[in-house]
């Protein structure tokens, strides 16, 4: 399976950051567990949603070993759907100034979580699959990863990755840019993400945003990947009456 097929099974929060070597794994991931527990609660009361207790991720140590090496570096978390687990590396060190504590790496991937277990819920299976895309399609393969990592990046995080620059200057004009560690994929991918949803997460809450977002792709046929997203964008408000 390619890198970018792998990011649909495998869905990631970007935290670089430093870790020591020398872990005891197995407090660690006792620790993560319990985590896990207190952070489901935290974003049931802060977000009215309930996640499935029949469908508790499973937690593990160490990221999976498909991550290509050479990416390793740039992410600290993954929930997989096919196997409802996350992974976290050891996240002992951050790199000074960065504002994300190990809980909003969990939470990022419990979102994750619970859009998983909405879809399952439903009947549409796991979420995202590819199922749910065109895998000839770079620009509706990266659409949909716009809209599962906006989801979670504006339900946890508290701040966007660069806060001079207004989040819509990291919608892309080329779904390339997305993919290529050189041309900054982590903020084109989790800036523009937030950038497309959180206006609708702010005005009608988690469990509506993820129903719109699962009902309705990213049409990319026909416009460019820019234009396709602002569209989406502008549908979107429109369908759940959200203010431009």
């Amino acid at each position: 399976m390619n890198v970018i097929l792998l990011g649909l099974l495998m869905i990631i929060a970007p935290i670089p950051a430093f870790a020591l070597t020398s872990v005891d794994s197995l407090r660690f991931v006792s620790r993560l567990d319990s985590m896990v527990t207190v952070r489901m609660d935290t974003l049931e009361a802060r977000w009215g949603v309930t996640f499935d207790d029949t469908q508790r991720p499973g937690v593990r140590l160490g990221l999976p070993t498909e991550i290509p090496a050479g990416s390793r570096w740039m992410y600290m978390g993954v929930y997989r759907t096919d196997s409802m687990t996350i992974s976290l590396e050891p996240p002992l060190h951050y790199a000074p100034g960065l504002p994300w504590p190990l809980a909003i790496v969990v939470d990022h991937e419990l979102v994750h979580v619970y859009c998983d277990q909405y879809s399952r819920k439903r009947g549409r299976g796991r979420w995202p699959s590819v199922a749910h895309v065109d895998t000839t399609s770079l620009a509706s393969m990266m659409a949909l990863r716009f809209q599962v990592e906006g989801i979670a990046e504006a339900a946890t995080s508290p701040i966007p990755f660069n806060r001079t620059v207004p989040l819509k200057q990291w919608l892309p004009s080329n779904p390339k840019q997305m993919i290529d560690p050189g041309l900054g994929s982590n903020m084109w991918t989790y800036c523009g993400g937030r950038a497309l949803v959180q206006p609708l997460l702010d005005a009608v809450g988690l469990e509506r945003t993820v129903e719109y977002v699962q009902t309705h792709p990213v049409n990319v046929r026909g416009r460019s990947f820019r234009s396709a997203l602002l569209q989406w964008e502008k549908q979107a408000r429109r369908d759940l009456g959200v203010a431009p």
